[in-house]
């Protein structure tokens, strides 16, 4: 680093410094919402334009400044940059090196905030028997979602709710598991009827909170709103040659197998559990609707489990407090409160100095017990990686899952679903010094998935190995998945879209992302059917 370089550094911290009371005021009081980020902006550093000092250099300062690392590629890195950091780093790139994606977060923030706690969704809200419902036109608070959850397992046979553990604050980990039987196809859901539906599935309240164990390249036109016909798009065509499995229903040695899906890491990523819910609800509304379905065919054949927020206290942080918040909720260790810590992390330039203070939060995606590293990053930043694989409650509660279902079924796909950046990725994620024996395989599964998602709405989704297509930390929870619980089947998806809103996707874009994500998916376990079952 140039002496110039230091000392521009040395004024931007000291400016960081003087900006973070502001904002620490404003989270204080509880203000989550645009006043918060007014005038904060997003930059791309296209990465791929600068010689590899220049690189260097670059990655160098946005560290040293902890700004806000929105995406990061080896093509281009999305950082969020406040006002009064905005001529220092200009100052610091290379001339012509940058654009301003979004020039103001705070429009995009209102546009994109769920109604206010207690504001009624209509009388049609939860009426779940068809995708039409207003649910999926809004993102919701957790308490909305805790309900929609409660509301599916009501009203379809096919579902059942369950806890996967217990996150840092106290907060349930809810799962939705889908299984069609033979006898709960056909017929889609009778409102009327509802007494004798929840008589018929009477033994199944006993269960309901049992813990378990414990391609093509492209930009997308990331302004369509994608409403899907008749509020259900086109998810619901799919393969239609997968046969109709015959006991033991897309079971191997009495095993049922699992597509397990993930989302919610990261706190501000809310387009991720509305994606996951919306897909889970028209496997059962269109399986329980036709016995003949894609769908019903799927279901029989596997057992899909859905965990929408895997960071249950880092969502409500996320509407409460900071809309931004990445992390779990969790405190660092005591280590982490010292004197020195705290200057280091306000000099960086953190957003609010009462959260430095605690040192609160674990990058969830960053703290799974493979290839685990510790981080160089404070434990105030958005980064940090706890200060052992597995510290963070959440990602040893998923774990336990995964371990913990032998005998009964067994994983043989997942998917860690986030925003933004249209990609579908496998394993590995942390170096591509490691390969997988099965990237042939994934890669073609993987391009499928992203052919089936690109026919929803025309967005182009490019399909490849992690460590290709991003820049990510070890300790991700795909190569866990892979490299220690050999769940073969295992990808990491970036939804929409591709950065003209970035994590600020508009909510009429909500069913769009939910189409695709239901046809990429409902791929790729036809995909799975034909290698591990037919095959």
């Amino acid at each position: 680093m140039t002496m110039r370089t230091k000392l521009v550094l040395l004024l931007a911290l000291a400016a960081a410094a003087a900006a973070s009371p502001l904002h620490a005021a404003q989270v204080a009081l509880g203000d989550p919402g645009p006043s918060a980020y007014a005038g904060d902006q997003v930059w791309r550093v296209q990465l791929s334009s600068l010689d590899a000092a220049e690189r260097v250099r670059v990655l160098e300062a946005v560290d040293a400044l902890d700004l806000d690392v929105w995406s990061a590629t080896p093509a281009a890195l999305d950082v969020c940059v406040p006002p009064l950091l905005q001529p220092i780093v200009a100052s610091l790139l290379p001339h012509g090196a940058h654009t301003v994606f979004i020039s103001d977060l705070s429009p995009l923030i209102a546009a994109s905030e769920p109604a206010a706690p207690g504001s009624a969704l209509g009388p049609n809200a939860w009426d779940l028997s068809t995708l039409a419902t207003p649910f999926h036109d809004a993102f919701h608070r957790l308490d909305e979602i805790e309900r929609f959850e409660e509301e599916l397992e009501s009203q379809f046979a096919a579902v059942e709710r369950f806890e996967v553990g217990r996150s840092a604050e106290g907060r349930s980990v809810w799962g939705l598991r889908a299984r069609l039987r033979d006898e709960e196809a056909g017929g889609g859901v009778d409102a009327s009827q509802g007494e004798s539906r929840v008589a018929r599935r009477a033994g199944k309240a006993g269960r309901k909170s049992r813990k378990n164990g414990k391609g093509g390249k492209g930009r997308g036109k990331d302004g369509k709103s994608g409403h899907g016909k008749g509020g259900k798009g086109k998810a619901d065509e799919g393969p239609s040659d997968m046969p109709i499995p015959r006991p033991p229903l897309g079971a191997r040695d009495g095993v049922e197998l699992e597509i397990l899906v993930q989302t919610g890491s990261h706190a501000r990523e809310w387009v991720g559990p509305a994606s996951a819910l919306y897909f889970i609800h028209s496997l059962v509304v269109d399986a329980t609707a036709d016995n003949s379905s894609h769908a019903a065919k799927l279901l029989r054949a596997f057992t899909v489990t859905v965990i929408p927020t895997i960071n249950p206290d880092g969502y409500v942080y996320s509407h409460e407090h900071a809309r931004m918040w990445r992390k779990n909720r969790q405190p660092a260790p005591a280590v982490a409160a010292t004197a020195a810590v705290k200057t280091e992390a306000q000099s960086a330039g953190a957003r609010a100095t009462s959260e430095l203070a605690e040192c609160t939060g674990i990058d969830l995606n960053s703290n799974w017990g493979y290839r685990w590293q510790p981080s160089r990053k404070s434990p105030c930043s958005d980064a940090w990686a706890g200060s052992h694989a597995f510290e963070a409650q959440e990602t040893q509660a998923v774990a336990d899952y995964m371990n913990g279902t032998a005998g009964e079924r067994r994983v043989t796909a997942f998917v860690d679903m986030h925003s933004y950046g249209q990609l579908f990725m496998f394993p590995f994620a942390h170096s591509c010094d490691e390969f997988p024996v099965d990237a042939e395989m994934l890669m073609e599964a993987g391009l499928g998935v992203v052919k089936a998602m690109r026919h929803q709405h025309d967005e182009e989704y490019e399909a490849g190995q992690a460590c290709d297509l991003t820049l990510r930390a070890p300790g991700d929870a795909i190569d866990y998945a892979y490299g220690a619980r050999d769940i073969r089947w295992s990808y990491s998806a970036e939804l929409r879209d591709t950065g003209t809103y970035g994590f600020l996707l508009p909510p009429h874009q909500i069913r769009a992302a939910g189409d695709e994500v239901s046809a990429g998916l409902r791929f790729l376990a036809d995909f799975i059917y034909k290698n591990e079952i037919a095959g």
